[in-house]
């Protein structure tokens, strides 16, 4: 699947691979936040709010660490939702939109 995905959309290559790597549902991972990451050296984690507003923490492994250490680095997130929709201009929305 990761294949899949341009290598341009880091965004869709980022969330689809913590969907892979961790066993979220896309709906735990599309609510997360950059402030549900911990990257603290030797206890990176991520706090997950699942079915029915359970919270639970999952750790994360050092290769994921690092993909992500680099999308954030990439995108200048520091607060707010990790996976933000990425802005398009009309012409290209045009361009790429299929006829009802």
């Amino acid at each position: 699947m990761l294949r899949a995905i341009p290598g341009a959309s880091k965004r869709d290559r980022q969330l689809f691979r913590l969907i892979a790597e961790t066993g979220l549902r896309v709906g735990e991972a599309v609510a997360l936040h950059v402030e549900d990451l911990d990257l603290t050296a030797d206890d990176e984690r991520l706090l997950v709010r699942g079915k029915g507003g359970r919270l639970r923490t999952v750790l994360l492994d050092d290769r994921l660490v690092a993909v992500l250490r680099t999308y954030l680095r990439q995108t200048g997130y520091r607060h707010g939702p990790l996976f933000r929709a990425e802005r398009t201009t009309a012409a290209a929305h045009c361009a790429t939109s299929q006829p009802r």
